[in-house]
């Protein structure tokens, strides 16, 4: 195999979360925040890892499929080119959008679990509690807290 002398882009530290407290006052004069959030992206300087990484952005955890459909390229294609330019497949880039949205949601809201797994796009809270102790080896509740 032939050593790349590229710099191989790497999907963490790709996706920037800031979290957003807007005041709102309802009829009563009764003030309580609203909390937004948004994905930025840090540009790579490849268009095809710049559109992938845009794709997660908007569609969150879908299969590997449904990305590759949306580039135009097949599966195989799409986990090749990944492995090739950030030595990460699609299942890495994958936890790296979820990590970074969950760890920004859970410094930057008090939300409850629900609502961020919710936010991640996994199915249900206890997939996303499974998903996240085997990544950070520790409860979600627990990284909050710290």
């Amino acid at each position: 195999m032939m050593e790349s002398k590229y710099q191989k882009i790497a999907p963490e530290g790709m996706f920037i979360v800031s979290v957003e407290r807007r005041v709102k006052q309802d009829m009563k004069s009764c003030t309580f925040y609203e909390l937004t959030y948004k994905v930025e992206l840090r540009p790579t300087g490849n268009d095809f890892i710049n559109l992938f990484a845009a794709l997660i952005r908007s569609h969150s955890r879908r299969p590997a499929s449904a990305y590759a459909a949306m580039m135009g390229v097949e599966v195989r294609q799409l986990e090749a080119a990944l492995m090739a330019l950030t030595g990460v497949g699609f299942l890495g880039w994958m936890d790296a959008f979820s990590g970074a949205v969950a760890e920004g949601l859970l410094h930057g809201t008090d939300w409850k679990t629900k609502q961020i797994a919710k936010a991640v796009g996994f199915s249900s809270d206890s997939v996303f509690c499974r998903w996240f102790r085997k990544k950070y080896k520790c409860l979600p509740r627990e990284l909050q807290w710290k």
